[in-house]
């Protein structure tokens, strides 16, 4: 806003564009019975800042067919690759799922995690130890190959259609975002919200 480019005002007409179409949208979380199972999706897309070269990862948290966060930002880590970009989202994704299960001890609840993801290298990087071949990864995240190998929280495969992270990370046509917001448990309804009634 405080130095715009044409770039700027195309970006800002088509979010008008957006908010002419869906002027309201509700989140619903309809009745499920208990879950045994936590999952989380991560996704990146590889240098998509164009200044700093820096990847963005997407990831949703969920309980059953309940989406309980969704959240995009920057990676702190210039990666090198599309898989070290992946595999840092399969990070940051993992922590998130690590204090959700917490959460449901707190509470008295036991949850496995699950992981899904579109990328095949963040799998393979997950189901190796060490850095392998790819000399320049963060040790630091190295962390969750112990997890993953252990079996103490499993990863999978999800299509790249399927996966409710894109949405954090990338430019998608029309009717894509339109199905995966219908995964994450959002509706667009018309008119305004109802004022609540007195009692």
């Amino acid at each position: 806003l405080q130095n715009p480019t044409t770039d700027s005002w195309d970006a800002v007409k088509r979010l008008g564009r957006y908010l002419v179409g869906v002027p309201r949208l509700v989140q619903r979380f309809p009745r499920q019975p208990p879950q045994s199972v936590v999952v989380a999706f991560s996704d990146s897309d590889h240098a998509g800042c164009v200044k700093t070269r820096k990847s963005t990862t997407g990831v949703a948290l969920f309980h059953g067919s309940h989406m309980l966060k969704f959240s995009s930002h920057p990676q702190t880590v210039v990666s090198t690759s599309t898989g070290e970009a992946e595999w840092y989202a399969c990070v940051k994704a993992a922590s998130a799922l690590i204090g959700l299960r917490s959460l449901g001890a707190d509470l008295g609840r036991k949850f496995s995690m699950l992981m899904r993801v579109d990328a095949t290298a963040a799998q393979g990087i997950a189901a190796r130890r060490g850095v392998g071949q790819v000399k320049h990864l963060a040790v630091s995240t190295l962390w969750l190959q112990q997890w993953t190998t252990s079996k103490e929280m499993k990863i999978k495969k999800v299509d790249s259609g399927e996966n409710v992270a894109d949405l954090g990370t990338k430019h998608l046509e029309a009717k894509i975002p339109q199905h995966l917001l219908k995964l994450l448990g959002f509706h667009v309804q018309e008119g305004r919200v109802e004022a609540p009634k007195a009692y």
